[in-house]
């Protein structure tokens, strides 16, 4: 969603474009060093939430609060594959570990940070992790086993967890897959 991300002393310029519109963030106060990659979201109250995957492979997840920048390191590493907020304004990310055999959901609850190891591992980016109300999550993508790639659908609630995947459709073999 946000396109550009510029440094100049201390601020951060954060743009995105949908369509016809473009939005832009000006953030002041100290930018991080070592900024490799990140990922944004803004809170209903248009409060921006930011995760920075740095040089040394740590992230980092910051939120504005109003008057100053509230910054915490994630307890694990990994690649960033989607972030979002549920429907009361908490993150939830998920993530490849670095030897990429585990997709990872983390999420935030207080001040702590809560770990689920998914049953199953996403092929690719997931297509969509979308908040529902009373603050569950709805997660589309493709799942990678030893017979190929499946599309699936399953939703997170904070009762239960992550409930049985639904597939779609048949698998699709690893050998005729393309992506775009």
């Amino acid at each position: 969603l946000f396109t550009v991300l510029d440094f100049n002393g201390d601020t951060w310029q954060l743009c995105c474009r949908q369509e016809q519109l473009r939005y832009c963030y000006t953030a002041i106060g100290r930018p991080v060093a070592a900024v490799t990659t990140y990922t944004a979201a803004v809170d209903p109250a248009g409060r921006l939430h930011l995760i920075l995957a740095l040089k040394d492979r740590g992230l980092l997840y910051a939120r504005w609060q109003g008057s100053q920048w509230l910054v915490d390191t994630l307890p694990r590493n990994g690649i960033i594959l989607a972030f979002t907020l549920n429907s009361s304004g908490q993150p939830h990310i998920l993530l490849q570990d670095p030897a990429g055999k585990q997709t990872i959901h983390m999420y935030l609850t207080g001040s702590h940070w809560q770990q689920l190891s998914l049953p199953f591992r996403l092929a690719i980016n997931p297509l969509l992790l979308q908040p529902l109300t009373q603050d569950r999550m709805l997660l589309s993508g493709y799942s990678l086993n030893e017979k190929g790639q499946q599309l699936f659908w399953t939703v997170y609630s904070p009762a239960n967890g992550w409930h049985a995947s639904r597939f779609i459709n048949g698998h699709f073999p690893l050998q005729d897959t393309y992506i775009y």
